[in-house]
């Protein structure tokens, strides 16, 4: 329920027409990431090869981090999923709808 009401917001205020935010962001392939999710992707990688040196405790707390990235990972699937869905079904029912390629 809470996500028919954020596409919907989203379809009010235009944010799927040309031109767009969300379009501009669309074209870039949306990698456009922030400073700190370089720093934590970077640290995460840092942590698995020091934990793959030093052993022992670590590889309880390397598997700990992998089921929270994984859940995390889950989580946006859960989020992201239906607004490919709703976005696909517009894109087919509605001429004007634009979506950029």
């Amino acid at each position: 329920i809470f996500f028919y009401f954020h596409f919907r917001k989203k379809l009010r205020n235009g944010d799927y027409r040309k031109d767009s935010e969300l379009q501009k962001k669309r074209s870039n392939l949306g990698l456009k990431l922030s400073k700190g999710s370089y720093i934590l992707i970077g640290a995460f990688f840092v942590f698995i090869l020091s934990s793959q040196i030093v052993g022992g405790i670590m590889v309880d707390i390397m598997i700990i981090s992998i089921e929270i990235v994984g859940i995390a990972l889950c989580s946006m699937g859960i989020v992201i999923f239906p607004e490919q869905l709703f976005t696909a079904y517009c894109k087919f029912k509605f001429k004007e709808f634009h979506i950029e390629e």
